[in-house]
């Protein structure tokens, strides 16, 4: 394994997955992700797995953006994906929320299209990033229900399941995600997260106004005035089709709800999706003033996020990676979570 590791996030198990075919993350174990990350690392050889990796990330946004305009056929759509603060501090780390997002929208893509079978399909790989997008086929069935709409493409949501083969394939000595090769170490592995679940304390109300006002924050920073748009043209969209307002309200809904205030990546969906509703509307006068506010808020971005300057002045991640010279030379060091 690598000598060092000092993060208290996900992106030392992704290189971990990655370089070596290992377990990422608890449920579901992201294997898709650690399959086309070995990939990728094997075709970017000139840089480090940080780098390669980030890069990789990176790209899934920027094709996140593309898929926006594609299904919007509005410059607005991937301007607001790139301005929201959320979307560029998950698009710039090594993390695998942009390329669920992207499976996401991609497979909404083919839905809207009435492409049902491979909208199935993508979702159904985009659960093995991350399960946050079985919502998409949730809202799909509900929405063949609703329409008395053939069932059967509904099957292809079964076509990534043997990539579950990949957590005991990949579950070997030294442990790291699962403590074991048991039952009940399995269990534990799919069923033991806890803080991602609905649970938001309103007593006292302390719990409720902050997770309001960290909410207010993503939403109004992440789809800014075009919240106007999104309000102007809800009630229009959802008598066309409830798919779009659903996919916009229930990842918002799941993170106010949720147990852990930490998880607010998991709005990051509700700000794709709200960028696709903002373009229903045709108010020009609007539109054109959220397109110009996004140009700027994205200058500022790329001003804002710049470590060693704005961010993190001392560069104390620096500091610490130098600090480790002095340790002996076989010293194996891994600061994370999920090894306490």
């Amino acid at each position: 394994f690598p000598t060092f590791f000092n993060a208290d996030s996900d992106a030392p198990l992704f290189i971990i997955a990655s370089k070596y075919l290992r377990l990422g993350h608890p449920s579901p174990g992201y294997p898709l992700y650690a399959l086309m990350g070995s990939g990728w690392l094997q075709i970017t050889p000139f840089l480090t797995e940080i780098w390669s990796l980030t890069l990789f990330n990176a790209l899934a946004s920027g094709a996140v953006a593309l898929v926006l305009y594609l299904i919007t056929r509005s410059i607005l759509a991937p301007l607001l994906w790139m301005s929201a603060g959320l979307a560029v501090s998950q698009s710039t780390i090594l993390e695998q929320y942009c390329l669920t997002i992207l499976f996401m929208v991609t497979s909404y893509y083919f839905y809207k299209q009435d492409k049902r079978s491979l909208a199935y399909a993508i979702a159904s790989l985009g659960v093995m990033i991350n399960n946050q997008a079985a919502l998409c086929i949730l809202v799909y069935i509900a929405n063949d229900l609703y329409k008395h709409n053939s069932l059967k493409p509904i099957l292809w949501s079964l076509i990534s399941l043997p990539l579950l083969a990949y957590i005991p394939l990949t579950n070997r000595e030294p442990y790291l995600v699962i403590e074991g090769n048991t039952l009940k170490d399995y269990w534990l592995y799919f069923f033991g997260q806890r803080g991602v679940i609905l649970g938001l304390a309103i007593i006292p109300t302390d719990n409720l106004v902050d997770r309001f006002w960290d909410f207010s924050r993503i939403l109004i920073g992440g789809l800014g005035a075009s919240l106007i748009l999104i309000a102007l043209c809800f009630k229009k969209v959802w008598k066309e089709s409830f798919v779009l307002p659903l996919l916009f309200i229930l990842p918002l809904f799941y993170y106010f709800t949720i147990l852990n205030p930490w998880a607010y990546t998991y709005a990051l969906p509700g700000i794709a999706f709200g960028a696709i509703l903002a373009c229903a509307h045709d108010s020009k006068f609007i539109r054109n003033t959220c397109i110009g506010g996004a140009i700027v808020l994205i200058a500022i971005n790329f001003t804002w996020y710049d470590f060693g300057r704005t961010l993190d002045k001392d560069k104390t991640a620096v500091q610490f990676l130098e600090s480790l010279d002095t340790l002996p030379r076989d010293a194996v060091i891994m600061n994370h979570k999920i090894f306490t």
